[in-house]
């Protein structure tokens, strides 16, 4: 039976040191892609593993206020897709796009064809004057002006 030991947790890419227990408490450290074990005392090595849980716990803080701050459409999308969901959020969710669906339905031919480009298929407002050969004043009201409708037919649906 192995009874070797290494903390399992992320650690930043340059830490130059791992933890490993063989029976023996040990700090293995690379320098110059050399690597070299060396036997410490089991306080020394508890206090290079308390500070690398330290360094975990600020690296994780830090994460969370990157996340909080790049929080935009896509990025909560990506979030939320790997959240597992029960049978009758599913179901739900299933009729408020059935409902989104018939409500798009019932916009204009270009209003369609705009929110759909813009919404589901992630083009940029420049991007669909450019490909429409309009302007780009003409592309927001239009979105506006659909958001505004959709909003209005869903407003007793949902």
């Amino acid at each position: 039976m192995n009874n070797t030991i290494k903390p399992k947790r992320r650690r930043y890419k340059d830490n130059p040191y791992s933890l490993l227990y063989e029976g023996e408490y040990e700090i293995i450290i690379a320098t110059n892609n050399v690597s070299k074990k060396i036997k410490v005392s089991k306080e020394i090595y508890e206090e290079f593993n308390k500070f690398e849980l330290d360094d975990l716990k600020q690296m994780n803080e830090f994460d969370r206020n990157i996340t909080h701050y790049d929080l935009d459409e896509d990025s909560i999308y990506n979030l939320s897709i790997n959240k597992e969901i029960s049978i009758e959020e599913n179901f739900i969710e299933q009729e408020i796009n059935n409902e989104l669906h018939n409500a798009i339905n019932k916009l204009t031919d270009i209003q369609k064809e705009r929110i759909i480009k813009y919404y589901f298929k992630n083009m940029k407002l420049e991007e669909i004057v450019n490909e429409e050969g309009t302007s780009f004043q003409a592309v927001s009201k239009s979105i506006n002006k659909s958001i505004k409708k959709l909003k209005e037919i869903l407003k007793n649906k949902v």
